[in-house]
């Protein structure tokens, strides 16, 4: 019988054919040099590329053709966008902060993130009338953030809850509102919000310094060129907020001042 040609590279520790046999693509850690070989990243063994072909086309076995794609999904990807930062905080990514792209604001990053926050927090069942009743997710002092909060959250559902965005002039008008944005134009001090709206069932954010440490329940804040974000777990129990740790997990988590 004539030889069988060895496979390229076979790495160290590994041989070529032990790698290729581990169905497809071992180690889940492919990459797709310019010289037209797919390298496997922990034991180097390479494969001829070929164009993918399509999944469609008479004869090639689908899982193929799917494994390919996925390879090729790993190597291409797209820039961070707002639903790159929702997929990351659902899916649970360990990353607490975004880089802004071009092609979206710092704002349209907030809206994300406070979208993400009524995803993972339980409210009491008397902060809403009914069972399909919405989550209002309230913006106020933050000029011109409520259009882009609309925007960004429209159509969007919590579970059988559809999601509702509203624009207040005064914290007088939160009552009904389960997220909270305090934006930096409010007037007053953000002591006299956390104190107007202390022991309500209201997940109050803000992007002032200190808004957490003085009792609010989080604060976005800027690290390394990012939006960031901590959470006072305390602020949320006594608002009788169940903050789920995945979300934790993301965040700073701060201590009430003189805690």
């Amino acid at each position: 019988m004539p030889d069988r040609k060895k496979n390229r590279n076979p790495g160290p520790g590994r041989s070529g054919r032990e790698c290729r046999a581990l169905r497809g693509y071992p180690h889940g850690s492919w990459s797709l040099p310019r010289e037209g070989f797919f390298s496997c990243a922990r034991c180097r063994w390479k494969k001829a590329w070929k164009p993918p072909a399509s999944t469609l086309e008479p004869g090639v076995p689908r899982a193929k053709a799917r494994d390919f794609n996925r390879i090729l999904r790993r190597r291409d990807r797209a820039p961070i966008g707002v639903l790159a930062v929702l997929v990351a905080l659902l899916l649970g990514v360990p990353f607490a902060g975004v880089r802004p792209a071009r092609a979206q604001s710092e704002d349209q990053i907030k809206a994300a993130f406070l979208f993400n926050f009524a995803r993972y927090v339980e409210w009491p069942e008397d902060a809403f009338d009914r069972g399909d009743a919405p989550v209002r997710i309230c913006a106020l002092g933050a000029s011109g953030f409520g259009e882009v909060l609309a925007e960004v959250i429209s159509g969007k559902k919590i579970g059988p809850r559809p999601v509702e965005v509203r624009r207040l002039l005064d914290l007088s008008e939160a009552t009904g509102c389960h997220v909270l944005f305090i934006g930096r134009t409010f007037v007053r001090s953000h002591e006299d919000a956390i104190g107007a709206l202390r022991d309500r069932p209201i997940f109050t954010v803000s992007d002032r310094d200190g808004f957490a440490a003085a009792g609010g329940t989080a604060n976005f804040y800027r690290a390394d060129n990012r939006v960031r974000f901590e959470i006072n777990p305390q602020a949320a129990r006594n608002a009788r907020l169940k903050v789920s740790s995945r979300l934790l997990r993301l965040a700073k988590v701060v201590n009430q001042e003189g805690d």
